[in-house]
């Protein structure tokens, strides 16, 4: 069971999160070079890339040719060194994350917010609300079914009359709800990974929408509530199965951490306003600078902190040393109990308890033979 338990946490985790992320990943990152609106001339190109969604708010549309060239793409682009070039050669390109709420500044520019960017918060918190609510709502149905079932069952008329014990309810409890996969009663794999996927969503693109926290916070407390409500008088005596800590979910937690870390300076470099505005070389000594700030504070805090509780090495260390103590004394023990014994005393002979000396086994042999 716990070889199962690893298996599917190691496929199920890294699906899930691979589906839960990567839409959220192209809007960030692959929507702004894969869907450029390119035409012969910026006023063209500006009505083709507005036409659905309006000319952004802030600015003045006639004064477009002052704020929009920073949202262009330029024929050459410089990143460190690499020079990428156009391909929309003779055609002036708008960036596919494209202006949509901006402030005019003084020299005529502006600081807008992109298409992409009211598209990541509008999918985090509809994504987020629906899956805490999803997960709260199966909890709730797995709770209520138990129990409708058990009292059904207490209604019953019944020849005895005696009274519905409580072990009867565990009975119908895993009978309808039953701990294993795919099932009302949840799961080892299912419980964690609901939280994880959660805790994922939140480290990785909360920077988009820092007021979703109290709530996210209210929701967590809520979903912990119904599964512990659920695990004590629902589930009440899943299989034991032995495990060291949370297992494979630790892995799983550590590659959130770390992917939270590189997704989050690559948003603040080149998503989050007033970044949006550096140059390009800028932007990817940011995103290193800020990727790896973040990964050095995690290794800092990781390596500063133990990994087992000093409550519990304490505890550890009692044991060990109680356990020798009462072995070397039961050793001495034994010892003292011990009858000294001569060494004539001591019988090495192979013959049983009831052999005869006389008898042998060739005598044997022969009366058996007479007999025949």
């Amino acid at each position: 069971r716990r070889r199962l338990n690893k298996a599917m946490t190691a496929q199920l985790a890294v699906v899930k999160l691979f589906l839960y992320l990567s839409p959220f990943l192209r809007t960030a990152f692959v929507i702004n070079w894969t869907q450029m609106t390119c035409a012969p001339t910026l006023k063209e190109a500006a009505d083709m890339a507005f036409r659905g969604t309006g000319w952004p708010t802030g600015v003045n549309a006639s004064l477009y040719h002052q704020w929009l060239p920073e949202y262009v793409v330029p024929d050459r682009l410089s990143v460190m060194g690499v020079i990428l070039r156009n391909s929309h050669a003779n055609k002036t390109c708008i960036w596919g994350c494209q202006p949509a709420r901006c402030i005019a500044d003084d020299s005529g520019s502006a600081n807008c917010r992109t298409t992409c960017y009211d598209t990541l918060r509008a999918s985090l918190d509809g994504l987020y609300i629906t899956h805490a609510g999803f997960s709260m709502l199966f909890l709730a149905i797995a709770i209520v079914y138990a129990h409708c079932k058990a009292r059904s069952e207490m209604r019953k008329p019944t020849q005895d009359s005696k009274e519905y014990t409580w072990l009867q309810f565990q009975a119908k409890c895993d009978e309808v709800a039953r701990y294993e996969y795919l099932s009302w009663g949840g799961s080892y794999v299912e419980d964690f990974l609901e939280v994880v996927l959660g805790f994922a969503l939140i480290s990785c693109f909360g920077i988009i929408r820092p007021s979703i926290t109290p709530v996210v916070l209210v929701m967590q407390i809520v979903e912990y509530w119904l599964l512990v409500y659920r695990m004590t008088h629902v589930t009440a005596r899943p299989y034991p199965t032995g495990s060291e800590g949370i297992d494979m979910w630790s892995r799983i937690i550590e590659l959130v951490t770390v992917l939270s870390a590189v997704i989050n300076a690559g948003l603040a470099a080149f998503l989050v306003p007033p970044f949006t505005r550096l140059k390009a070389d800028h932007k990817v000594i940011m995103f290193f600078l800020y990727s790896q700030f973040m990964l050095g504070c995690r290794y800092l805090f990781t390596a500063s902190s133990r990994r087992t509780p000093a409550d519990v090495s304490r505890v550890e260390d009692f044991n060990q040393e109680f356990l020798s103590k009462v072995s070397r004394d039961k050793v001495q023990l034994d010892i003292a109990g011990l009858v000294p014994v001569s060494a004539e005393d001591i019988d090495v002979s192979l013959q049983g308890p009831n052999f005869s000396p006389k008898e042998t086994l060739c005598s044997r042999s022969f009366s058996i033979l007479g007999r025949l």
